[in-house]
């Protein structure tokens, strides 16, 4: 492997770790403050370094993070990142949902993702995950589980499973050779196996080489111990302390496959069996699956990225009607934000703005009611905050009622506001209501951010990312991991909402963000989600502009 990190310290440790596991280290970086080069530069150079296998940082700040994504995809080499320095040190006060609900580790956790950067949270890792990748790459997602002990076969298919891994079937035929060779017959064999009633070491050899070589499997385990024993000829000094390890290296390289082998025993035991072998031999457990599922994923990810074809924005984008928008605008600005948004093809309510109680009463006929009336005040950005937004009006008297009620709600939460009339909107149709924002990050650049939306949107925070501009599989992805998605989907018999429509609407606003850097805040909230086929359509939005 090679170290870069931001700390001498941290990496020193590393390198004692380093000759307990039998990993090499070609290059060494400490790069502190950053004066001169930083994880950017070294990235690059390791990268192209024929003798470095797996890249390793230590980094308490990312500064260039949109050419630090940039530099790692074109890396054919496993990432590994621990980033520290993750609590925050206070709130700020925000003016949008965005700014509220994002986090610059959701950010990080985000762009990492989407380069196939490997980030861990156990300082550790840094070891485990280095020895996976010493393995032939895992291709899929189906693995066997083994063990001479039940009791760790049934605690790693628990682990396999909550890490994504698929249990494979080796089929009755196998299981059913397994029971001549069983001394008790009281073992039910399936996957995880259980080989505890298998007491012949060369038995166990050939049954690894079985799953190992057969076209089911994808990977394996085997968990097993070497404790410290009395001497003699036992059946626990076969079961425990044969040396199988020729028969499980030739396994591994004959099948193209890894093994992932977790030995529990002394410590003098264990360092003894590691100085001996070719092969890694896993701490713990819940590391060993940690460490395959992250390969698996990292060679998954690999694949796609060399399947990707360059993005390309979407039909119906127009720049310069954009463009005419945003000329010389600066500051905060409502739902006029909306005739930006249907520049970039995001489908928009009709609306009307009306100073006076007349306006509002013609404008309402206009559009047809049921009618939506909401405050227009540059002191009242988020309005319902302030009573500012009255829905389902059905007639005039409404309007008219309604008119004077929201200009009195606005002067009851701040006298000196200024009141610009209302808006007045037609009652959309019931749908799903969801969320899409963005910001500008100092590192990363232009973020789009998408979830469940509402007046709910900051307790629930159900919200994912991606950095702009972003590709319609990446949001698909994003998406189907919130609880919202679910609820798009359609539950207890309500009609699925049309998520390709809401996916859309996210790319678009993903290039919008892109294109123009001087959005640094953006609120499309609520989007309206209509069933399967029907489309969505922004009902409010609100940006902050600053040149």
């Amino acid at each position: 492997m090679s170290i870069i990190s931001q700390s001498g310290g941290v990496a020193l440790t590393m390198l004692n770790y380093l000759y307990d596991e039998k990993i090499g280290l070609a290059k060494f970086a400490s790069i502190g403050n950053k004066l001169d080069l930083d994880e950017v530069d070294f990235l690059e150079y390791y990268g192209n370094d024929l003798q470095t296998k797996v890249i390793c940082l230590y980094l308490e700040s990312i500064t260039r993070g949109k050419k630090f994504i940039e530099i790692a995809k074109k890396i054919d080499k496993p990432i590994i990142v621990y980033k520290a320095n993750t609590t925050a040190a206070g709130e700020k006060a925000a003016m949008s949902h965005t700014a509220a609900l994002s986090s610059d580790e959701a950010i990080i956790d985000s762009a990492l993702m989407e380069a196939g950067i490997i980030r861990i949270n156990n300082f550790l890792d840094f070891m485990e995950v280095t020895k996976a990748f010493h393995l032939p790459a895992m291709k899929g997602r189906r693995i066997m589980v083994m063990s001479p002990a039940g009791g760790f076969a049934v605690m790693g298919a628990d682990l396999c499973e909550k890490a994504g891994f698929e249990f494979a079937d080796m089929g009755k035929e196998f299981y059913d050779s397994l029971k001549q060779f069983s001394n008790a017959g009281v073992i039910n064999f399936s996957n995880p196996l259980d080989m505890g009633d298998i007491y012949d070491p060369q038995l166990t050899a050939h049954v690894i080489y079985s799953v190992m070589h057969s076209d089911q499997v994808d990977g394996s385990i085997y968990i097993s111990q070497r404790p410290q024993m009395p001497q003699g000829d036992n059946v626990f000094q076969k079961l425990f302390l044969a040396d199988l390890s020729k028969e499980a290296w030739g396994s591994i390289l004959s099948a193209g496959k890894p093994l992932g082998i977790c030995l529990f025993g002394p410590t003098r035991m264990i360092q003894q069996t590691k100085r001996y072998v070719e092969f890694p031999i896993f701490n713990s457990l819940e590391e060993m699956v940690n460490a395959l599922a992250q390969q698996m994923k990292y060679h998954e990810n690999r694949r796609l990225l060399r399947e990707q074809k360059e993005i390309s924005s979407p039909p119906g984008i127009n720049r310069d009607s954009a463009k005419l928008w945003m000329r010389d605008k600066q500051g905060d600005y409502g739902e006029e934000t909306l005739e930006l948004l249907a520049a970039y093809g995001i489908t928009t309510t009709a609306s009307k703005t009306a100073l006076t109680t007349d306006e509002a009463v013609d404008h309402a006929g206009e559009l047809g009611f049921p009618i939506v009336m909401k405050v227009i005040s540059p002191d009242a950005l988020h309005k319902s905050d302030v009573g500012g937004v009255l829905l389902g009006l059905d007639n005039v008297e409404q309007v008219t009622g309604g008119f004077s009620t929201i200009r009195e709600n606005l002067f009851r939460y701040n006298k000196d506001a200024h009141f610009g009339g209302v808006r007045i909107q037609k009652m959309a149709p019931d749908g799903y209501d969801m969320f899409v924002g963005g910001r500008q990050d100092p590192s990363f650049g232009p973020v789009v951010f998408f979830g469940m939306g509402g007046i709910y949107v900051e307790v629930f925070r159900d919200i994912a990312n991606v950095i702009c501009p972003a590709r319609t599989e990446s949001v698909d992805k994003r998406l189907k991991t919130l609880k919202s998605a679910q609820v798009l989907e359609g539950l207890r018999g309500k009609t699925p909402g049309d998520v390709n429509s809401f996916i859309d609407l996210v790319v678009r606003t993903s290039f919008l963000l892109a294109d123009f850097p001087s959005i640094k805040e953006l609120d499309i909230n609520p989007v309206r989600v209509f069933p399967e086929g029907k489309g969505v359509i922004a009902l409010d939005a609100r940006v902050r502009l600053v040149l």
